[in-house]
């Protein structure tokens, strides 16, 4: 599938935002010292005048706010700026590591990136063969009648669930997320149900959503911005399909009929921001403006979160600043990926004699810009491993180290099943019998 893509110049700032340059404040400050000098020489105290102190500064370019945010345990400092927005977290994706948040666990109205679960649901669906892509979904009054961002779906249109996917992805269509709501659950109630149930199997404790599209206000969809990083990082790692979609500048809707339709990415910084491939944003009268946005350069990945920004140009222009922040400040180093053989370990009386390992989830770590080349890792196990052996098995770890200091480390699990040997061949072994024994 072609993926039209328009990429200006790289780290734009977007419309809207105001120069640094204030010549009016810098001769208000001139005066005042002018003001105080003569004081001293009349030998007279004199408070500079309230007209003359500048107010604190709320660009892009501000000084660094005590209360803007943390960065989590163990973490650097923040990104330096004053930031606007009600909530926002920056995680790196191949570890897993909140490098900085405000607000991170505050339940706010995510609007639209509530879709993320519709999608997940959706690709879920199809590597389950409950679904295929090339099906043809039949749109119902309900979907046709969604308000808000839409597809134009007609009552008894027929569409494919990949139109519907990259209509939800890349123009944020309700009507689409509701077609594919019902065609994946017989109805939007039950799917509702699903993505509530999912949400908890993933650990998202602060999240609720009473539609597929996120467009109901309060009391309704609530999500808090780690659970959004925290359901961004899985889909990244266990669907990465889904950055096909969400990478899309601009491309057809049906193409190749006579509906069709063209569409223009809702996440702006897709074209603005060099690396950016996802995820999704967020816009309702409750929400105001939120995106949650990926971006990829080299092995670094990370994620920014931005939710209640005052308006457009600021969830841009923070999402962006932050983004750039984490590339200058961190190195992330992916170490192993989930179902990725590391090695073979030892097994003691099994059928086989030796079994792959693996992680359980993506494993990396994330260190300051510049230091990745002191990252060693190793694994430990205890060998030989008892068998039965079954999938899944914690059999060790993997731990990543700076020099002597263990800096992370995650479970080692057999990636395939080994029975026990059972008598005779247990017996041919202890004389050294080479012929195959079961």
């Amino acid at each position: 599938m072609p993926v039209p893509r328009q990429r200006p110049v790289t780290h734009r700032r977007p419309a809207g935002e105001v120069g640094r340059g204030r010549p009016g404040r810098a001769l208000a400050v001139l005066a005042a010292t002018g003001l105080i000098l003569w004081g001293v020489l009349a030998g007279v105290a004199v408070r500079p005048a309230t007209a003359a102190t500048p107010a604190p500064a709320q660009g892009p370019d501000a000084a660094p706010d005590p209360d803007a945010g943390a960065a989590e345990p163990g973490q650097a400092s923040g990104p330096g700026f004053r930031t606007q927005s009600a909530a926002l977290l920056v995680m790196d994706a191949a570890s897993g590591r909140v490098l900085w948040a405000k607000n991170a666990d505050e339940p706010r109205h995510p609007a639209s990136i509530s879709k993320l679960m519709t999608l997940l649901l959706t690709l879920e669906a199809i590597q389950a063969g409950q679904i295929r892509l090339q099906d043809q979904v039949t749109v119902s009054p309900r979907a046709q009648g969604t308000p808000g961002s839409t597809a134009f779906l007609e009552v008894g249109e027929r569409i494919t669930v990949e139109d519907l996917i990259k209509a939800v992805a890349v123009a944020s269509a309700n009507d689409a997320c509701v077609a594919l709501a019902e065609y994946i659950s017989g109805d939007v109630g039950r799917f509702v149900q699903r993505m509530n149930r999912r949400a908890q199997e993933l650990g998202l404790t602060r999240t609720r959503f009473v539609d597929p599209h996120g467009l109901t206000d309060q009391p309704g969809n609530r999500m808090s911005a780690r659970d959004i990083a925290v359901l961004s990082r899985y889909m990244i790692q266990y669907h990465p399909e889904i950055l096909r979609y969400t990478s899309i500048w601009e491309d057809w809707l049906r193409k190749g009929t006579d509906r069709e339709f063209w569409l223009t990415n809702t996440n702006k910084l897709v074209a603005w921001y060099e690396g950016v491939d996802g995820l999704k944003t967020g816009l309702t009268d409750e929400s105001g403006p939120s995106v949650v946005v990926t971006a990829r350069k080299g092995d670094d990945r990370f994620i920014v979160v931005v939710l209640g920004s005052p308006d457009s140009n600021t969830r841009w222009r923070e999402a962006s600043r932050l983004l750039d922040w984490a590339f200058a400040s961190f190195d992330s180093i992916p170490i192993a990926q989930r179902g990725q053989v590391l090695r073979t370990v030892r097994v003691a009386e099994g059928r086989r004699l030796e079994v792959p390992v693996t992680v359980e989830e993506a494993f990396g770590v994330t260190v300051p810009h510049g230091e990745g080349g002191r990252v060693r890792w190793t694994l430990e196990v205890a060998e030989p491993v008892p068998a039965p052996v079954v999938p899944g098995q914690r059999v060790g770890r993997i731990v990543a180290r700076d020099g002597d200091k263990e800096i992370a480390a995650a479970p080692v699990v057999a990636a395939q099943a080994v029975q026990r040997a059972g008598p005779p061949t247990l017996l041919a072994r202890l004389f050294g019998w080479t012929w195959p024994m079961r």
